[in-house]
This record gives structure tokens, sequence and C-alpha cells, in this order.
């Protein structure tokens, strides 16, 4: 199919694979890919390490104003998909919210579900059971940002609404309690689910198990999992009944216990953001950690997308030829599927397997044995194209 993607590698830690690994998937005909520059395009645009170099950490509001002047530089591409290998650490996260703020509604964002994929690649000190898709609600929860700090006002006026308004009598210490908002709409809840059994039915994967709190916090945890049975019997009430779906559910602490014990059990899964996080990264860990785990950001309705490796930029160790590329590589592949290009992504997923499996691996997957560079990693992968 058709489609402009923008990559977007954010410093020296994600520019060492990108370049060659497109020469040589064009070179093949796997792909026609232009490369761009977007701050050569349109000088105003800086992003990632280009923006830290000119402005620091504390200018978040500049990066977003210049981003936007007087071209909008995500339509500079006529992009529908957006390879954006490009933020996670604090400060970035910072710059993405703000990036995306102005998108959201044009683009329809603002229910982004966050797609990650465990899976063994190669055999060793991980576990071979796992191959779990995970969809995580990627907008609402905790994550809203709604919350008062101890001490001011603003939670003075919260707490007394609660306590005199409501009848709220649980806050053990209100004069030194911080306050959250933790909401759950139904239409999230309702989009995550839709999306995540959709997924499983055409990947021919017959579980979808919904994670929740549900036993402690009854409208929000219990909400989105009282949402999901409803919509399936409404939805998909005919796969339900010839067994091609089937929906079950399991308290979030517990499922962190049966990834560890009988991972096999489950195949896609739905969680909210906060369990989200936390089951994703433990499975990530439990496959060789976030170096080699993809992820996405999807809005299924829209068909916008923006892919992006899990660890983000590893400021850390950039420059120094150290990092694990398998994060950011899956991810493309991720993207390439979601496009159509299913034998780009298969190309790539084969060469990293057969890479890793001659005992190739990056420092973060060593554990005593032999670690290669990010520049040997990628030229043995390139070889197996």
């Amino acid at each position: 199919g058709d489609g402009n993607c923008l990559l977007a590698p954010a410093n020296q830690t994600q520019n060492k694979l990108a370049p060659s690994l497109m020469e040589k998937l064009d070179k093949d005909s796997y792909l026609d890919f232009d490369a761009h520059d977007v701050s050569e395009k349109e000088p105003s645009v800086l992003y990632g390490e280009k923006f830290y170099v000119r402005y620091g950490e504390g200018e978040p509001q500049k990066m977003y104003l210049a981003s936007y002047s007087s071209t909008d530089s995500l339509n500079l591409f006529n992009f529908k998909l957006m390879a954006a290998y490009i933020l996670s650490c604090a400060f970035c996260i910072t710059i993405a919210r703000l990036i995306l703020k102005k998108q959201q509604k044009k683009y329809d964002m603002t229910a982004e579900n966050f797609l990650r994929v465990c899976k063994q690649y190669s055999k060793g000190d991980f576990s071979e059971k796992i191959n779990i898709t995970i969809f995580r609600e990627n907008t609402e929860d905790i994550y809203a940002g709604i919350e008062w700090q101890a001490g001011s006002s603003e939670v003075k006026q919260v707490i007394a609404f609660l306590q005199k308004n409501m009848g709220v009598n649980k806050i053990r210490f209100p004069e030194s309690s911080s306050i959250g908002i933790k909401p759950i709409s139904k239409e999230g809840s309702e989009r995550l689910i839709r999306s995540t059994i959709e997924y499983a039915l055409t990947n021919n994967l017959a579980k979808v198990t919904l994670v929740h709190k549900g036993n402690i916090q009854k409208f929000t945890e219990g909400g989105f999992r009282k949402w999901g049975y409803e919509l399936a019997q409404r939805e998909y009430a005919d796969e339900l009944a010839s067994g091609k779906l089937v929906i079950n559910d399991i308290i979030a602490d517990n499922f962190l216990q049966q990834i560890l014990l009988n991972p096999e059990a489950f195949d896609v899964v739905a969680l909210t953001n906060l369990n989200g996080d936390y089951a994703s990264d433990a499975l990530a860990a439990q496959v060789g950690g976030i170096g080699i785990s993809p992820g996405a950001n999807i809005n299924y309705s829209t068909g916008h997308a923006i892919f992006e490796a899990t660890h983000g930029t590893a400021p850390d160790i950039a420059g120094q030829d150290k990092a694990n590329p398998c994060s950011l590589l899956l991810s493309g592949c991720m993207l390439f599927d979601y496009i159509g290009w299913t034998e780009v992504a298969r190309r790539i997923t084969t060469a990293i397997e057969k890479t890793l499996a001659q005992g190739y691996v990056t420092a973060d997957l060593a554990h005593g044995k032999p670690a290669y560079s990010t520049s040997d990693f990628a030229a043995k992968v390139i070889d197996h194209l």
C-alpha cells in the first residue's frame, strides 16, 4: 500500500542502524524509501537531540511553538503513519505530549492505544513460552495528571469538598495528603478493548484477557472489566458462540504472577494505563528487556499511528556504539505490518532472529558472553536480509 512515513531519530544512539537498513531494503526493492531531514525541510523544526542542544531542558514551549510556526511539520510529508523513534526520557515525554496536543483534535489521537508485542526472538536465558500482545490504554487513568500537592490551597478545597459534599471519611491523614483523580471512561475502555478484539481476530488469536483491579476499584477498574464483557457480547456474539473468540479476565496482581508461572495461557491482553505500564515492562524483562521489545501508539479508528522503541532515546549511551537496536527495528516491523508491507517486516524479523541465534548480541543481552557493538550487530542483521 501507499504511505508516507516520517523517521525522526532523536540522537546518535538511534542514528547507527536506520540509514544502512533503509539503504539495503531500498536496494533490494522491498520499499521505495526517500529520506528527509525535517530540520532541513523546515529550519524552524527541531526535535530530540537537536532541540536539546539548542534550548536545553527548560524550554519545552519553544519546541511546541517552533514546530508549528509557519508550516505544520507533521503535514510536511502528508503523513498518516509516523515512525517516531524519538522520545521517552522525562524531558522528552514532555516534548512529545506538547507536540501531540496541537494534532490531537485534527488526527483524533486523544484515544491512543499503546501496543507492545512481547515474544522470545532467540533461545537463551529468557522464557521461550512468552508470545503476548499487550494493548494498554494510553490517555486516561492516573496518567491524566489530575492531582494536587499536599498542603496546597487546591488540595484543601478538594478534600473539603469530598468530606462535606460527598461524605468521604476514609482519607486517613487529610492535613498531609496529596490527592489524585483516576478517570476511566466507557468510551476509552470500549475503544481499547474493541481494538484488542479486532487484533486477536485478525491474527487468529482466540483468547483476549481483560486485566484489571476491579476487586478494589469497583467503578474504574471494575468498569473497564464490565464494559469489556458488554462490548464483546454486543458486537462479537457470533465469534463468541463459535469459539473463535474467548473473553476472560484476571486481577492485575495475579496476572503479574501468572506471566511468570504460566505465560502461555495468554494471547492478547487489554489493560488500563497504569496496569499496562507495569505489565508491559515486566513482560519485556522476561524476553530480554526493553531493548528488544517493540512498541506502537495506534488510533485504530482513524488509522494514525506512532511507532517507537520502548526504551526511548538512551542519551546516557549516545555515541558509544553499544545500544541494542532491536526495539527500534522491531517497532519498524510493526509499522511495516500495519501498512501492509508484510514481506519487509518478515525479512527484518527473520534477520534479527538469525543474528541472535548465532550468538551476536549487544551488551544488554550478553550476560557474561561476548558483546557486540551496535554497528557490528547491525552489519550482521543486514547480512541476513
